[in-house]
This record gives structure tokens, sequence and C-alpha cells, in this order.
């Protein structure tokens, strides 16, 4: 920052932190450094963490070092097994105490849970607030947020993956006050997008709720994929990511005008279409309504019980068209998977054009994404509880669909259309971040509708957010 520059100071949260009253206390450890672990879908367990038996007579200095060991194990095992899989016998058995001695320092299970979302949360917002403070101007700072996020979260990995894969386990009243912590999150981020509008810094047009979604969808994506030892270190990535937020991956000088290209986007195959094929309508309905018990409710708090209730039937029918809770996760997510592939690929024949295929595929990919929400939502965020074997099926079906959303970045950069500065593999990230986060927070009676929403998100891919010069 300059000399004498005015430092840009974002208005921080209102309010006292909030605390489900079930807990005691939030922790702040170190980030942490074992970040090994490989891509999403190709998750290996990992090792408990070895604690030594703890004597009863603690000082309340002893105490708050076992908790923070505690914690510590519970992220290991939640990490590994999975919340709901690990009891409160396998806590104690790690931390070397009697079951019962693990009320000492916890109420329950879900104390533990809460406090890795929950401290994690914060300690990301902590850090982006931190580097938004120090911009020189608005701009500046929302770049700062892109960066910041992407690199906090990338410190807690795991502390992120549990918590996207798990916090459905979490009570009502906790989830209330980790989505009030993100709903003032995004005010402070919307002050700071109408500050950088007056200030003539950022394109208007676009309501906020899009750009806002936008950069934390981008920004969020690579906890899914991120490994250490990858092309890119995290400072490295997040600089790039940041770059293509404020200024877009369209080649320099180069104007795509997505308002002329409507008539460019193919209507063909973009029909609403069965997912895939079934028996009969009630194996549909069957997978229809456990893809949306597993989006909600998350897969290992949903029991073939309940699937079988939600459906009218008795348990004992479903097994006619699964043989398991995991088969038919794995029948959804397979199907999600060859259906985006399928849509995307369709919606290209026969398009010619660099800029053209590009649009395409970005319209495809969210209309079909947005047609079957809930199935792609499972696909996404539940493939780690599938068996190895399967897991391996998804990973080569999602591996072909990235290589092919590379291929079409590469033609337009090939083409001049698209800047050559970043590789079309991360290119391809940052776009399917962008254009698949978009689940959680579309709102089919509030949101503008797919088609549209898409070519706006492929706008805010392209150009990015600064004010265009004229």
């Amino acid at each position: 920052m300059a000399a004498g520059a005015t430092k840009f100071m974002p208005a921080a949260p209102n309010g006292s932190k909030l605390r489900c009253n079930r807990i005691l206390t939030v922790h702040h450890p170190e980030p942490s450094s074992n970040l090994q672990q490989l891509k999403y879908a190709e998750k290996q367990a990992m090792p408990r963490t070895e604690a030594a038996p703890v004597s009863q007579k603690e000082t309340h200095s002893a105490g708050a070092s076992t908790r923070e060991r505690l914690r510590q194990i519970a992220l290991d095992l939640f990490w590994e097994k999975g919340y709901r899989k690990t009891s409160t016998r396998d806590l104690a058995s790690a931390l070397g105490v009697q079951q019962a001695s693990l009320y000492y320092h916890v109420k329950n299970k879900e104390e533990l849970l809460y406090d890795i979302c929950y401290s994690s949360l914060e300690q990301v917002i902590q850090q982006v607030e931190a580097a938004a403070r120090r911009a020189a101007d608005p701009l500046e700072s929302l770049q700062m947020i892109a960066e910041s996020h992407l690199t906090a979260t990338l410190a807690l990995q795991r502390e992120a993956l549990v918590s996207m894969y798990d916090y459905r386990s979490l009570s009502a009243e906790c989830n209330q006050e980790i989505n009030a912590f993100w709903t003032r999150y995004e005010q402070m981020v919307t002050k700071i997008y109408d500050a950088a509008i007056t200030a003539g810094m950022m394109r208007s047009g676009i309501p906020h709720k899009y750009h806002y979604h936008a950069v934390m969808s981008m920004a969020m994506w690579p906890v899914l994929w991120f490994r250490p030892d990858g092309e890119l270190p995290v400072k490295a990535l997040a600089r790039v990511f940041s770059d293509l937020y404020i200024k877009g991956a369209a080649a320099p000088g180069v104007a795509i005008h997505l308002e002329s290209s409507h008539e460019a986007i193919v209507a063909a195959g973009l029909e609403p279409q069965p997912i895939c094929e079934t028996r009969n309508e009630t194996h549909a309905r069957l997978l229809d309504i456990s893809s949306m018990l597993f989006a909600t409710r998350g897969y290992t708090t949903t029991s073939t019980r309940e699937i079988a209730e939600a459906m009218g039937i008795e348990k004992a029918s479903l097994y006619y068209y699964t043989k398991s809770k995991d088969d038919l996760c794995y029948q959804i997510i397979r199907s999600a998977h060859e259906y985006m592939l399928r849509r995307v690929t369709t919606a290209l024949q026969g398009v010619r054009g660099a800029e053209a295929r590009l649009l395409n595929l970005i319209v495809a990919h969210v209309v079909a994404l947005l047609e079957h929400k809930n199935w792609l939502a499972v696909a996404n965020e539940q493939i780690n509880f599938l068996g190895a074997k399967k897991r391996l099926e998804i990973v080569e079906l999602r591996d072909r669909y990235e290589a092919f959303v590379r291929q079409i970045l590469r033609e337009a950069q090939e083409a001049g259309v698209l800047r050559d500065d970043v590789s079309a593999r991360y290119l391809g990230f940052a776009l399917l971040g962008m254009i698949t986060h978009i689940y959680p927070w579309y709102q089919e009676e509030a949101d503008i509708e797919p088609r549209s929403l898409a070519l706006l998100l492929a706008d805010l891919f392209l150009h990015g957010i600064r004010a265009q010069r004229k």
C-alpha cells in the first residue's frame, strides 16, 4: 500500500458471539498442518490420534489441555469414520479414559462437532476480516476477502470437510447459530460491494447476492480437490482465484457480449429429462425421495426405515429395488454424474466456435444441476460414504467430466477467448466451483430462472467484478 494511503476499513459484523447453549467453550487451536489427504473422492482413513491416559485429578490448565486433545481426537475420528459412526466409547478409548470420564470434558458428542464447525468458521472469518481491513480501497478489500478466505479454509481443510459432511447432524439450534454467523459475514461483504460501486471500482447491475455466492463458491470449492503436493501452493492458488474474481477469465481486450449470445445457446438437449432409467414409477420415486433426504438431512442421519416411511411402504419392500442404503446412495450418485456428462455433451453437439461451446457448457451445466439439484448435492457431498470400489467408479466418472470441461476451456484459450496465463486445469476448478456450488443457496421461488442465472455466472466468470473500461 502506498505511503499515506487511507486504509479501507470494512465494518465488522455486529453483535456478540453466538453460542449454542449446549456448548461450554469454543477453542482456537493452531491450523492443522497435516493436510496430506487425497483429493475429495479418494480419501483414505487417517491414523487415529494417540492420547496418553489422563489422571482424573486434573488442574484447570490440564483440563483445558485435555479438552484440546479431545477436540483433535474427535476431528481425527470424525474424518476417518464419520460423525455418526464414531461413538463416545471410541472417543474415550482414544483419549485413554473411561467412557464416563469423557463427560467431565464435554456434555455430549454433538458439542465436539459443533466446536469443530463453529470454531473453524470463526477462524476463517476472523482472518478474512483482518485481511480486508488492511486494504487501501473497497476493490482491494474484495480481492483480499477472496484470497484470504480460500487460504484460511485450506489451512483448516479437514475441519472444513468434516463440517461439510456432518453439519446436518447438528441440532436445528446449533445450525441456526452457524447460519446467523454466515448471514453477518454476507452483510459485511455487501457493505464493501456498495462502497466499491459508489467509488466506481466495481460494476453494478448484478444483485449483490450473486456476486457474494460466486466468490464464496469459488473460494470454498478447492476444499474438495486441493492437494498440498499439487501444481500450485495455497497462496499462489489463492492469488489466481482472487485475480479471476476481480478481472475475470476472458483474454485481455476480448469483449464477450452474452446478451447477443442468447441465440447461440442451443436449446436442444436442455428440456427437462428423467435423470436415469428406472424399473418403474415406484423405483423412480424411491430414488427421488432418497436423494431429497440425503441432501437435506445427510446420508448417515437418514435410515432405510425413514425412507420407507416417506415412501409410504414397508421397509422390506425397499430391497426389491436396492440391496442396501449404500447401494441406494450409489445409484443416486452414479446417475447424477452420468446425467451431467450426458446433458452437457448433448448440448454441445453440433455447436461451433469456442465462445459458443463454452457458453453452452455453462448453461447446460447450470440448467441440468438445478433440475435435479438434490441428486447433484448428494453426488458432490456424499461420495465418501460409498465403499472403496464404488467410490473409485464415481471418481472415474467425475474425472471424465472434469477432463471434458478442461478441453472446452483449452479450446477457448487457443481461440484467444480466454486468458492463457492460467492453466485450463485451474480455470476449470474455478468455473466448476462457481457453477456447481449453487445448490445450497438457490431458491426457485426467489432467484432468477436457471438459464438466466447461468448467463449471469458466465458473465462473472468471464469478466470479473471490476468496473469495465469503456
